[in-house]
């Protein structure tokens, strides 16, 4: 059972009704388009009074439909759950869930004042921008020499975190994007591709051609 639950502090423009019956609508066309066949909900709980036109409602949903029930809610039958998405791109899926993964663990690790974190969050926030510890150590308000003390004991330094902040934009470039090896260098801070490129081989062994080929996506601009 999936319950709908108002918020305390926001008001409907609109009747606890239409609103109610507005979002059980559109998640019902937009199940049904994400299984791609009809779709009805096995049961709908609404939790104010049956309105004159309660029988359309069975009909619009195509199920029972309890008003004056304890919250508004609705109950989808297991053989929805179980169907495989006929219309789902495992190519979204994969980025959508690494961009997930990658962020939830920098909210844990800000959770735990994780300074390698910070860093790599104001790193990324500032693509394409060269920043100097100095830099940094302003942003942290902490001093240059605090931030290498902390990242020495985390087994770290500041330039291998501005390397894996830039391997990584690299690799999510070179498989998401099309975009040349010379507009990626750029992007990256570098001054021409050829310092791309080798510092590419010196992080996976591979040229960026070498590594698009092995991915099976090669739509950048052979420079290498």
């Amino acid at each position: 059972m999936v319950g709908l639950k108002r918020r305390s502090n926001i008001e409907f423009a609109v009747s606890q009704a239409f609103a109610s019956e507005v979002i059980l609508m559109g998640t019902h066309s937009v199940l049904e388009d994400l299984i791609d066949l009809p779709f009805q909900f096995r049961e709908v709980h609404l939790s104010y009074s049956a309105p004159e036109y309660k029988e359309s409602c069975e009909r619009l949903f195509k199920c029972p439909v309890l008003f004056d029930a304890h919250e508004t809610s609705y109950i989808i039958d297991d053989r929805f759950l179980n169907l495989r998405l006929p219309r789902s791109n495992p190519i979204n899926y994969r980025i959508a869930r690494q961009h997930c993964e990658k962020r939830q663990k920098k909210v844990q690790s800000y959770r735990h004042d994780d300074i390698k974190v910070r860093i790599q969050q104001i790193l990324s926030a500032n693509e394409g921008r060269s920043i100097d510890l100095e830099a940094m150590a302003e942003a942290l308000n902490m001093s240059a020499r605090t931030i290498r003390r902390k990242l020495s004991e985390e087994s770290t330094s500041y330039r291998e975190l501005v390397n894996l902040e830039r391997k990584s934009r690299a690799l999510d470039y070179l498989q998401n994007s099309a975009l040349d090896f010379e507009s990626i260098a750029a992007l990256l801070g570098f001054a021409d591709t050829a310092n791309f490129r080798k510092a590419f081989k010196r992080w996976t062994g591979q040229s960026p051609r070498e590594y698009q080929e092995q991915q099976g996506r090669l739509t950048a601009t052979p420079l290498d």
